[in-house]
């Protein structure tokens, strides 16, 4: 891998990483707004309290791990790629006008 290619990789786990911790705490907003919308789609609009709790809370679960499995695979994919660039180092690319990077 290149010193770009590298970089770009280590951007993207990076915003995965990002993503995941911003769904995981808001994780409860995003599962009641969910719930909400559940709710609005019954047929009289009503439910039960007890199973709009067990929606809300189902949802909140799914966000959360979500966003967890986001976190964990930037994480993974970041350390990968740290040391992957330990191991291989930067490889010399020619540039567009034969130019090496160095």
């Amino acid at each position: 891998m290149t010193g770009n290619q590298i970089y770009a990789t280590g951007w993207i786990a990076a915003l995965l990483m990002v993503g995941g911790l911003v769904l995981c705490f808001s994780s409860p907003s995003l599962g009641a707004k969910k719930a909400e919308s559940w709710l609005q789609n019954q047929d009289s609009g009503m439910a039960d309290a007890s199973l709009y709790a067990a929606v809300i809370e189902n949802n909140m679960a799914m966000f959360a791990a979500l966003g967890s499995i986001l976190f964990a695979g930037g994480l993974l994919s970041a350390l990968g790629i740290y040391f992957l660039y330990l191991m291989l180092g930067k490889k010399e690319s020619p540039g567009p006008a034969g130019q090496v990077d160095v």
